[in-house]
């Protein structure tokens, strides 16, 4: 949950998971996943520059790891 400090604004909530996968012995995968969903009042959608106004955000990364 992210909220302004001062103000009491609520900016929105955000969910991660997180997944690691051994494929051998020296090599992993690793997969993560964020949703972030903006609150409907939140400072980030009333913006009135419309370059500025935020929407909500999902974000997927997938990485190989190497260990010898």
């Amino acid at each position: 949950d992210f909220s302004a400090q001062t103000g009491g604004s609520d900016y929105g909530s955000e969910l991660d998971f997180v997944a690691s996968w051994s494929i051998t012995k020296n090599y992993s995968v690793l997969a993560k996943f964020a949703l972030f969903e903006v609150d409907s009042n939140s400072p980030l959608t009333t913006n009135p520059d419309p370059n500025k106004r935020q929407s909500d955000i999902s974000k997927f990364w997938l990485q190989l790891s190497a260990n010898f």
